[in-house]
Order: structure tokens, then sequence, then C-alpha cells
């Protein structure tokens, strides 16, 4: 750590950081499912499987894999559809004729994980979203069947053309190396 350089990591949804990159309001970008893709130069892809986050006293919380129709009977707290993870979603229940009926819809992940906590809705995240144990939040994680729901997949990048200063760059670097590591 160097005490005269520090970062502002703010949170948008993926149109919206892919614009913070045009704009020159952002060096680097981690996007889910980008939109555009046409300003920006990746550094990194990592696949990220989705997860049905469940409290750990729901009927389905022993399980290891679940598929997204099991999902559909229980109500669901869903993130709005601005984000990457629910588009993913909606692709699937579109062409498996599913009727995807939010009980919750929230822009907050966090919300979403902490109304699952307390009952029988079931909400999901991606792997690199889900904090390390959530047992101490009375949550589990069961994995959607990747031959049910197909992985995302996450981009690192920076505008094209741009060139990152060096701390930037240096902290574009590790935080690809920590993606590709898990």
């Amino acid at each position: 750590m160097h005490p005269h350089v520090t970062f502002n990591v703010q949170r948008r949804d993926r149109k919206a950081a892919e614009q913070e990159l045009i704009n020159m309001n952002a060096d680097i970008a981690v996007v889910f499912e980008p939109e555009l893709l046409t300003d920006f130069h990746i550094l990194s892809v990592s696949k990220q499987p989705t997860y049905a986050i469940v409290s750990k006293d729901h009927e389905l919380a022993g399980r290891k894999t679940i598929k997204l129709s099991e999902c559909l009977e229980y109500p669901l707290a869903l993130p709005t559809k601005q984000y990457g993870l629910r588009q993913i979603l909606d692709r699937k229940a579109d062409r498996a004729f599913y009727k995807l009926k939010p009980a919750i819809e929230s822009d907050s992940f966090e919300f979403l994980r902490y109304k699952a906590s307390l009952g029988k809705c079931i909400t999901f995240q991606i792997e690199v979203g889900l904090p390390k144990d959530l047992s101490f939040m009375n949550m589990t994680a069961i994995k959607v069947d990747e031959n049910d729901l197909p992985h995302g997949e996450v981009y690192v990048g920076q505008l094209k053309g741009r060139t990152l200063p060096v701390a930037a760059a240096r902290f574009a670097q590790q935080l690809v190396s920590t993606l590709e590591s898990d």
C-alpha cells in the first residue's frame, strides 16, 4: 500500500459501468454480462456460475444443485432488469416458457440476500458476489445446474486506447489475478 494512493470503488449496473469508462470517470470496470463492449478493452473474462440463495431452514437448503424450474415453486427475490444476472434468468425463462414472477425486486443484492435469509423466498447470485461464509447469516447457497442455466461472464476492462495510471494498472493486474485464481 502506498499512503498517497487511494481508490474509489463505485457500484453501478452494467450499462452505467461501461458509460463511466467512456466518460473517463473510471479507470477500470468489472462488469457482469456487459451490454456494449464497443469501447471496452478486455483485460480478463471469467465464467461465473449462478447460485440459488435460501435460508438454512428452507426445505431446499440441503441440496447440492438445483434447476431453475424447481425454484419457481417458491417466492422469488430477483435483481432488477438492468443487472446481467436478471438478464440470464429472464433469457432462460423465455426459452423454457417459464413465468418469472418476483415477489420482490431490488437493485441491492444485500437486500435480496437478507430477504432470503428470513424465510421462504429464493434469490440468486453469481459466485464472485457471494460472501465466503453464508452460514452466519442463516443462509446457504445451492449451485444452479449449469446444464440448465449457463454460466455468465465477468469482464474486467478499461477504455480502449487509454493508458492507465500506474496505480490503476497495478490494481487491475491484482484484480485479474484474483479473479483468475478462483
